[in-house]
């Protein structure tokens, strides 16, 4: 890992802290982007309340990590933040496969005025961001 890629990845480790067990990061210099991945652990959600709860988790976790990045000042164009837990593979078998991606570029972290903001309502306002609908291959 590069050193501009470990300080982010500590950054965001300190913005999520307990949230997420494993913080990596890579960063691509000439197109200024940062993809940084947050592994959690837990049980695979399967109920609805099961998902609701891993969605409010990656919501939260993206809410803290994103402005921590976006103003490091390590020239950021864009931040992707994948949150990683665990499903169930069509063996049945415990996986770690992504829960949730938020993309947000620099425009748009700018004009995210973050403080006045929940997760769930943050959510809407990042550029890209997908969550995980089903936690079983074979659901």
């Amino acid at each position: 890992m590069s050193p501009i890629a470990a300080q982010l990845a500590a950054r965001a480790q300190q913005a999520i802290g307990s949230l997420g067990q494993q913080v990596a990061a890579t960063y691509d210099a000439s197109a200024e982007a940062a993809t940084v991945t947050v592994t959690v652990s837990g049980r695979v959600p399967l109920t609805d309340a099961q998902i609701a709860a891993a969605h409010a988790l990656v919501m939260q976790i993206c809410y803290f990590a994103e402005p921590a990045l976006c103003s490091s000042g390590v020239p950021l164009r864009e931040v992707t933040l994948m949150v990683l837990g665990p499903m169930l593979d069509e063996y049945d078998d415990i996986i770690s496969n992504w829960s949730g991606i938020a993309v947000v570029e620099a425009g748009s972290a700018r004009r995210i005025y973050w403080a006045r903001l929940s997760p769930d309502a943050a959510w809407y306002l990042y550029d890209q961001h997908i969550l995980r609908t089903s936690y079983d291959i074979f659901d």
